[in-house]
């Protein structure tokens, strides 16, 4: 079993890299090697998106801002393992 687990960014990237590390740290000492770290990017400009290119997780461009609820959706349903 893999754990997902999926963030949605909006506009703030420079919070998102502190995000991304922290948790990458918990899930590797819980999950090991076993999980998906999933960003769904709902819009940001090209210096954000530059600097997500960047993270130590899978980016996700959504098609358009979706929200939380929708990014969340967006990600979930792309993880390799969904159901």
């Amino acid at each position: 079993m893999k754990l997902a687990c999926v963030l949605v960014h909006d506009h703030t990237p420079g919070l998102l890299l502190r995000a991304v590390e922290g948790l990458r740290e918990e899930l590797e000492a819980v999950a090991g090697g076993h999980f998906d770290l999933i960003v769904v990017d709902n819009g940001s400009d090209a210096s954000a998106q530059e600097q997500l290119r960047s993270l130590p997780a899978r980016v996700l461009a959504a098609p358009g801002n979706l929200g939380y609820a929708g990014g969340l959706d967006y990600g979930l349903r792309r993880c390799p393992d969904a159901e």
